[in-house]
């Protein structure tokens, strides 16, 4: 298969026929990096994500055979850029962070250094590495991810008036690309226009734009989810807040068509969106600031002192509990020093709701600064999900790459706890003046409390002198254990 037939495949979206088509060009060509790149870019523009990780992993799998000096910097690349769309961020940072400037030695491995930089959030970073200008060698698709990479990159960073000058000179000097992606560029022109010059002008360009392509959301919904947004954007600096509001809630229905592999991701921005001018609702409130996604791009995260409260939609009466601050749990009423990985787990899906959370998400929430282990992943994710059905009663299904806990009933199972002290329970227990072990404690009692060992109970007083909580008085069986804490 040609080169034009892969690049006809791509803007089609014909999919099925596109990756066995990249197959038997990596094949051909003996997978040289060029070649190579230039299939997963074919794939990567027809949305087909989770496909660019699969032929971008080892065929032999080690725990060292992801690292760039192992599998080759492109390689390497192209697997952090999957992660990174496929919401493991934090994983395509490891990766990043250990290439070495000195191993980016083609325009093409620096481009996807800067596409990975781009998608942690080194926008600054991204745009030193980019080529100026593009060799005119390389495709119109190369060229074209090139310039939307450093478009993209200038938007964020607020240089609007250097994105319309950057617009304006690919449309003056490269009329291939133009023709390429002439509505997309035409989009981005329009937008940055009403943010770098007045809103007004935008909001007219755009608007323009969705009467001239009325099929936009069926043929390119990516550019239509932009648009959308884009407007809602101008909307709001002019004031005109119902407009803002229907249009970002017309860019979530459009957002879920953007790719083979949507995950929910964009639509949680759309929804912060939302809830950032005021159209939100408590509940609505609650599920966006706990969403469990380890993307470094997003503003909220589990440790915002925000989020350290209940959640009061959620059961008193739930079968499991568990303290996020503490990391203690409470499972049909018996009390456990910390929560095993099934139960985190589970915590990660009950916070996700209805829209669910994608599998790299959850290794990245689960296995943090652990990409080098990726292979080992499956079979350790199939154990926790077995044990939670087995043990708990709760139910896992996959939509695409997300998973979510398969029924309301099975989700009001769990209860997660913001509130309360960072202290373990029974050291807040016993704060109180009246209570018999106030100045002090055996490690008898805090096995008998957490109903575990004798060496479990020393392990967790251990931790507890580490941090400061306690202090040792004497020696041997009948040491006492003293609080250090003035109060709680």
């Amino acid at each position: 298969m040609t080169r034009l037939e892969l690049e006809q495949l791509c803007r089609d979206r014909k999919r099925d026929a596109l990756l066995s088509g990249v197959g038997r060009w990596i094949k051909r060509t003996r997978g040289s990096d060029r070649e190579f790149s230039d299939g997963m870019e074919w794939l990567w523009r027809a949305g087909m994500f989770k496909d660019v990780l699969l032929l971008s992993l080892p065929k032999e799998p080690s725990v060292n055979s992801l690292k760039p000096e192992r599998l080759g910097v492109e390689r390497a690349l192209w697997v952090a850029r999957a992660w990174g769309m496929l919401g493991a961020a934090p994983y395509a940072a490891q990766i990043i962070a250990s290439v070495e400037s000195s191993h980016l030695k083609t325009a093409e491995s620096k481009v996807l250094a800067a596409t990975v930089l781009r998608l942690v959030g080194e926008h600054q970073r991204a745009l030193d590495l980019l080529p100026s200008p593009t060799p005119p060698s390389w495709s119109v698709g190369w060229r074209w991810q090139v310039d939307l990479l450093r478009l993209q990159s200038l938007s964020t960073l607020g240089k609007h008036a250097e994105v319309l000058e950057a617009v304006q000179q690919i449309q003056s000097q490269d009329a291939e690309t133009v023709e390429f992606n002439g509505v997309h560029l035409r989009a981005i022109l329009s937008a940055e226009t009403g943010k770098a010059r007045h809103p007004s002008q935008g909001v007219t360009l755009l608007e323009s734009m969705l009467r001239e392509y009325p099929r936009l959301g069926i043929s390119h919904p990516r550019i239509h989810t932009y648009i959308l947004t884009s407007l809602a954007q101008l909307y709001r600096d002019l004031g005109r807040s119902a407009d803002s509001k229907k249009s970002l809630f017309r860019a979530l229905h459009s957002s879920s068509k953007e790719s083979a592999e949507r995950l929910p991701h964009s639509e949680i921005r759309l929804l912060k969106l939302l809830q950032s001018q005021g159209w939100g609702s408590e509940a609505l409130d609650a599920r966006l600031k706990c969403y469990p996604y380890p993307d470094p791009n997003l503003i909220y995260s589990l440790n915002q002192p925000e989020l350290q409260r209940s959640m009061s939609q959620l059961p008193a009466d739930a079968e499991i509990a568990i303290h996020l601050r503490n990391e203690e749990c409470w499972v049909r009423g018996e009390i456990r020093p910390s929560t095993p990985l099934e139960l985190t787990l589970a915590s990660y899906l009950a916070r996700a709701g209805q829209n669910g959370i994608a599998v790299s998400s959850l290794y990245c929430l689960l296995w943090p600064n652990e990409a080098w282990n990726w292979f080992q992943f499956a079979e350790r994710f199939s154990k926790l999900v077995s044990r939670l059905r087995k043990t708990y009663g709760i139910s896992i299904t996959r939509k695409r790459e997300c998973l979510r806990i398969s029924s309301p009933a099975e989700r009001a199972k769990i209860q997660i706890q913001w509130q309360g002290p960072e202290l373990p329970s029974f050291l807040s227990l016993i704060s109180a003046p009246d209570h018999p072990s106030f100045k002090g404690f055996r490690s008898a009692e805090v096995a008998e409390y957490y109903s575990v060992s004798d060496r479990h109970a020393l392990n967790l007083i251990q931790s507890w002198v580490e941090q400061g909580w306690v202090e040792r008085q004497g020696s041997g069986p009948r040491v006492l254990y003293l609080r250090n804490l003035p109060s709680v």
